[in-house]
């Protein structure tokens, strides 16, 4: 499947059930790329451990989440992450086109979750900050194993969906809508979560 009809795939999934999950989305080589600069990241001591909430709430809660990350907007992006970002930004055009839901900007991390790192059920919307509308995660771990953990696991009201974080996998869904967490890793978990924003109002 080419981009543009995974962009018209995201699009059409977003509209009927809210999420979407889109294998094989990044090439090995990107991945292989990706890893590459999230391991050069790491070496530079750039990663830090996870924090919940936001302003004054925000905080470390181990009991909550156990992962570090990088978020892109601290440094000037290096090529792979143009890459990504680029990428990224053409499915949000496709959701502005459909939706006119004028999404306008996108924050995100690389994440590293060790093994026995876990991220419990939680809404990637604010409640005093609706600005959050679509969130995006990838992932760039090859050959993962089910026996390994580390699923996205989607709540839905009938059901949960446990998605395998392997590489190339993009997976799409309402911020304010799908309750979702990260079950514990077992083997290290590399990704990226981001979230399309709305303008402040």
């Amino acid at each position: 499947m080419k981009e543009p009809q995974r962009v018209d795939q995201a699009v059409s999934d977003l509209e009927h059930q809210g999420y979407c999950i889109l294998e094989g989305a990044l090439s090995a080589e990107f991945c292989v790329r990706i890893r590459a600069d999230i391991e050069r990241l790491r070496d530079s001591g750039l990663f830090a451990q996870a924090r919940i909430g936001k302003a004054a709430s925000h905080q470390t809660n181990l009991e909550i989440r156990r992962d570090e990350t990088y978020w892109l907007n601290e440094g000037a992006p290096s090529p792979v992450q143009k890459e990504l970002l680029e990428t990224v930004e053409r499915y949000r055009e496709g959701f502005n086109r459909h939706f006119f839901s004028g999404l306008w900007e996108l924050e995100g991390h690389f994440g590293i979750y060790s093994p026995g790192a876990f991220y419990l059920p939680h809404l990637d919307q604010f409640q005093n900050d609706s600005r959050r509308t679509v969130s995006v995660v990838a992932f760039f771990n090859p050959d993962w194993k089910v026996g390994e953990g580390g699923f996205l696991r989607l709540h839905l009201p009938e059901r949960k969906i446990d998605v395998l974080p392997n590489e190339g996998t993009l997976v799409f869904f309402f911020s304010d809508r799908i309750l979702h967490e990260v079950t514990e890793t077992h083997r290290e978990r590399l990704s990226f979560a981001g979230w399309f924003l709305q303008r402040p109002r």
